[in-house]
C-alpha cells in the first residue's frame, strides 16, 4: 500500500509539473508572425520613381525569408538649348533583387521590431537612341539593419527600416564619335566600393 501511495504521489507531482510548464509556456509572448499566414506580399506605399515589391515566406512565428525586387524604367530627353543637341533621347533601366532574412522581437501593443540581413544584386543601364552610346553597371553587396512593423490588422502590417549596405560595382561605358568622319567607339570601365546608410520607404505587407 505504501508503494502504491508513493507511485501515486510521484505521478501527481509529474502531472502538476507538466501543467505548470504548459501554463508558463502559454503565458510567454508569441512571435509577431503567429497565425498570420504562410506567405506575405509586400509593396511600397509611397509613390516615387519605379516600383518595388516583395514576396515573403513565414518560416516561424519570429522569422521571415523574402525576396525584394525593384524595377525602374525611364525615357529621358535632353534639355540643351542648342537645336543641334535638343533631340537627344535616352532610355534608362534599373533592376535590383534583394534576398532578405528578418528576425522579429516579441510583439508589444501591435508593434514588433526586427533585425535583418540581406544580399543585393542590381543592374542599371542607359542607352542613347540616336547612336550607340551606352552605360551599364552591375552592383553586388550585402546589408544589415533594424526595422519595425505595425500590425493594425491580423493579416496586414505597415513598417519601415534603416541600415547600412556595402556594395561593389563594376561599370562599363561606350561612346561613339564621328568627328574624324568615321564612327569611332571608345570603351571605359570603372570599379567602386560603396558603404551607404539608408532609410527604406514605408512598406505594407499582406499575409495569406
Amino acid at each position: 500500500m505504501r508503494r502504491l501511495n508513493n507511485r501515486l504521489s510521484r505521478l501527481t507531482a509529474v502531472a502538476l509539473l507538466a501543467g505548470a510548464t504548459g501554463a508558463a509556456a502559454d503565458s510567454l509572448p508569441q512571435g509577431p508572425l503567429a497565425e498570420r499566414g504562410t506567405w506575405a506580399l509586400g509593396f511600397d506605399l509611397r509613390s516615387g520613381e519605379g516600383s518595388s515589391f516583395s514576396l515573403w515566406r513565414v518560416r516561424s512565428p519570429k522569422t521571415a525569408l523574402g525576396l525584394e525586387a525593384s524595377l525602374y524604367w525611364r525615357l529621358m530627353e535632353s534639355d540643351y538649348e542648342s537645336p543641334a543637341r535638343s533631340d537627344r533621347r535616352y532610355q534608362r533601366l534599373c533592376l535590383e533583387f534583394r534576398p532578405t532574412l528578418k528576425r522579429y522581437r516579441p510583439l508589444r501593443d501591435g508593434i514588433a521590431a526586427y533585425v535583418y540581413g540581406q544580399g543585393l544584386a542590381g543592374f542599371w543601364g542607359t542607352q542613347r537612341e540616336d547612336r550607340d552610346d551606352t552605360v551599364s553597371r552591375i552592383d553586388l553587396g550585402v546589408g544589415l539593419g533594424l526595422g519595425v512593423d505595425w500590425f493594425p490588422l491580423q493579416r496586414i502590417s505597415v513598417g519601415g527600416r534603416t541600415g547600412l549596405s556595402m556594395s561593389y560595382g563594376f561599370g562599363e561605358s561606350s561612346r561613339s564619335s564621328s568627328l574624324t568622319g568615321e564612327v569611332d567607339t571608345y570603351l571605359s570601365t570603372d570599379r567602386d566600393l560603396y558603404l551607404r546608410a539608408f532609410v527604406s520607404k514605408v512598406t505594407a505587407l499582406v499575409y495569406f
